[in-house]
């Protein structure tokens, strides 16, 4: 490895385009979230937690991929193996990856917000708030305390929202 002060300068230029990335990253989604949803905050502010999460990562680690072959190193092998382990990861998280593409589907298509009673897989309740996997309900029973039900995105088949009527669906 031949570490020379144009190698250095090269280090440090990624070094600031991986932070200015990350400061156009956050003013750019922060931008676009703004527009979503004043209504129900709660599910906007979790997606946008998921995209800055998942941009900042893919931005670190094309900067470090870009200084390793900047060093000299091979990086095609080190990109093989991420895809690799990228499969294996992605058949053992398949219900995750299931659930977390539903939870964005739910929140685009706005078919139930916080507070609304809705009956999904089999569970009457009022929304509570809205977590990354899964939906958390309110359910009352008969004659019993009030429990929170954990409904996952990815077993959601129908839903029944019983706070709003046909014109506002």
């Amino acid at each position: 490895m031949d570490f020379s002060a144009d190698t250095a300068f090269r280090l440090a230029g990624i070094l600031i385009g991986a932070l200015a990335l990350q400061f156009g990253r956050r003013a750019f989604i922060n931008r676009i979230f703004s527009r979503l949803g004043r209504e129900d905050q709660g599910r906007v502010i979790a997606l946008r937690e998921i995209t800055h999460s998942g941009l900042r990562w893919a931005i670190w680690l094309a900067a470090v991929l870009v200084a390793l072959a900047t060093l000299g190193v091979d990086v095609g092998a080190l990109i093989a193996l991420f895809g690799v382990a990228g499969l294996a990861i992605s058949f053992g998280a398949q219900s995750f990856i299931k659930d977390l593409i539903s939870y964005v589907v739910f929140v685009f298509a706005d078919n139930f917000r916080i507070g609304e009673e809705v009956l999904m897989d089999g569970r009457r309740g009022r929304i509570v708030k809205f977590e990354v996997g899964s939906v958390v309900l309110e359910c009352d029973a008969e004659g019993e305390s009030s429990h929170l039900a954990y409904v996952p995105y990815g077993s959601i088949a129908t839903v029944e929202n019983f706070s709003r009527s046909r014109e506002e669906a």
